[in-house]
């Protein structure tokens, strides 16, 4: 056992395990380690850097935050989320059901679904407000279209019978723009027809009602 001092202080030593340093180290070159070799930080180990042939790993045995300076930028919570932040404010965790954005979510590419189907974009009682699309809604066979809080309005083509379909359970107005009416269908009565806003033609429990003439 070999033992240095400086002004009375031990500050070196070894033993059959290896060597003990009190104090700090400074190097001026690289700290290099083979394969499997370990940096372990802590007491207890809590903080450890490695690497094997093929893989690098840092196992941690206590939460682990990565700061700039004092500001956190991620947060692993053992047995628990990831946090990742921006400036000081969160902007994305993982859950035990999967992950929360905090703020916009930028997507260059394809947001596709983990399985081929089954998955839903929002929930019944968590919905997104606003859905700007640029091309296309496409919607399978017998997929629906629903409008209003109990699916009052249907639209959907019927695979089976192999035609369109609107299904209304309630009045169905078909207007230009948002006042001047073109057709109106009314539930569980007649039909009216209008050009320019008035009405020209209706159906009746007896048959229909022509207003004008009939060329």
């Amino acid at each position: 056992e070999v033992s240095l001092y400086h002004n009375g202080s031990k500050k070196f030593e070894t033993s059959s395990t290896g060597i003990s340093v009190t104090g700090d180290i400074a190097v001026s070159g690289h700290v290099d380690l083979e394969d499997s070799k370990w940096v372990k930080l802590g007491t207890d180990d809590d903080f450890q850097l490695g690497h094997t042939s093929n893989l690098n790993y840092i196992d941690i045995h206590a939460d682990l935050l990565i700061r700039n300076d004092t500001e956190v930028m991620m947060d692993f919570n053992r047995n628990a989320g990831i946090e990742l932040w921006y400036d000081g404010a969160k902007k994305f965790e993982t859950s035990s059901v999967g992950a929360t954005v905090h703020g916009q979510l930028t997507v260059d590419g394809n947001l596709i679904s983990y399985t081929a189907a089954n998955n839903s974009l929002g929930l019944s009682g968590h919905r997104w407000n606003d859905l700007f699309i640029a091309n296309d809604i496409d919607v399978s066979d017998d997929g629906m279209l629903l409008l209003g809080n109990s699916d009052d309005l249907k639209i959907w083509h019927d695979n089976t019978d192999g035609v369109n379909r609107i299904d209304s359970y309630v009045d169905l107005h078909i207007r230009k723009g948002a006042s001047e009416n073109m057709a109106k269908f009314i539930n569980n009565g007649g039909v009216e027809l209008y050009y320019n806003d008035v009405k020209k033609f209706e159906t009746t429990s007896t048959g229909g009602i022509l207003r004008g003439t009939l060329w």
